[in-house]
């Protein structure tokens, strides 16, 4: 709903509040799973109560604050998005700042490798989900035939595909972890709280630039789109009543990070959380679509005149596949003798 912030002086470019929530999607998400994954090497981090209760808490007040600014009468969504925006940095300062302490006094050894990885994931995620969008849609295979550039490297223009930049991340990932001989699952179930994190905070980019939006209803928690700069949503949408799908993807990125935080410290096996996660988000993201109202993100028809969108199709197969890699790890877990570890805790199954 704002999708232009300000226009920089002299040069005339715009910062746009879509790449800026990306931003502060990937920030949070990278610094959870660098704690979790500091906590699993250095004991020192794990017993810390400020972090944790830092990180505890963060989730929680990113939360609050957007249902604050959310409920508030009188404020238009415009100014609301800023609001969250505004507070997302403000939070973002301070447990920079909390962090850097924690640095200090336990060293950087475990604190560095999962921000180096993030910022390749970051790339890598960015190309494969504007590659899948190129795919995958109309208006995207249309810019593309125009203007390559632009299609590939112009976020704001069009959009991006979720899974599509999942799997060229992971596959970057995979790879990565591979060439520093380490266990790609072991720190893939860490890495993929993370994504479910930054989806929390990321939908609201789809907000702010009115992209992936929904279709017209009457609910009470409907919302309108005033006609403002670059706005994705089409003319005949303005200030009509449409579903917020962004604020619904929003929550179900929500759903899926507390689902696999806590299945993180309980998990019976490496790639659990990964497999449990995919699950859940084709699940959710399925039922999402069906109050979807852009078009352009590629619905196809598949019999009996039912539609399908790419997302849905896309994710048939992703859900039947993780649900047999699940299934296939949990009996794998069972069969295998739980060995005691030093602490006298149990192994976690490779």
């Amino acid at each position: 709903m704002h999708p232009i912030l300000f226009d920089l002086p002299m040069i005339d470019r715009p910062v746009r509040m879509f790449g800026l929530f990306i931003i502060t999607a990937f920030y949070y998400a990278a610094l959870w799973c660098q704690w979790r994954w500091a906590c699993m090497q250095n004991p020192a981090f794990e017993a810390d109560d400020r972090l944790k209760k830092l990180f505890k808490l963060l989730v929680w007040i990113l939360l609050g604050h957007r249902l604050i600014f959310s409920l508030v009468p009188g404020i238009d969504w415009t100014n609301r998005v800023l609001l969250v925006f505004a507070a997302d940095a403000l939070i973002g300062f301070y447990t920079w700042w909390v962090w850097r302490k924690a640095l200090k006094a336990y060293g950087r050894e475990e604190a560095d490798f999962v921000f180096n990885l993030a910022f390749w994931l970051l790339i890598t995620g960015f190309l494969g989900s504007r590659l899948f969008w190129i795919v995958t849609t109309p208006s995207g295979r249309e810019t593309f035939v125009d203007s390559p550039i632009r299609a590939i490297f112009f976020v704001w223009d069009g959009g991006i595909v979720w899974y599509g930049g999942l799997l060229f991340a992971a596959a970057f990932g995979i790879w990565y972890l591979w060439y520093k001989k380490m266990k790609v699952m072991d720190l893939g179930d860490v890495v993929i709280v993370g994504v479910a994190f930054a989806l929390f905070i990321g939908r609201w980019a789809c907000l702010s630039a009115g992209d992936d939006y929904g279709k017209v209803t009457d609910v009470p928690w409907a919302l309108t789109f005033p006609e403002v700069r670059d706005t994705q949503i089409p003319r005949d949408l303005i200030d009509q009543a449409i579903h917020p799908t962004q604020l619904y993807m929003s929550l179900n990125g929500l759903i899926l990070f507390l689902i696999t935080a806590w299945v993180l410290k309980r998990r019976k096996f490496h790639g659990q959380v990964v497999y449990l996660s995919m699950m859940v988000y084709a699940v959710g993201r399925s039922i999402i679509e069906l109050y979807r109202g852009d078009t352009g993100r590629g619905l196809y028809d598949i019999g009996g005149g039912i539609q399908l969108s790419s997302s849905q199709l896309i994710s048939i197969p992703v859900f039947g596949i993780s649900l047999w890699l699940y299934l296939r790890g949990w009996l794998r877990a069972s069969r295998e003798k739980q060995t005691p570890t030093p602490s006298g805790e149990t192994s976690v199954a490779e």
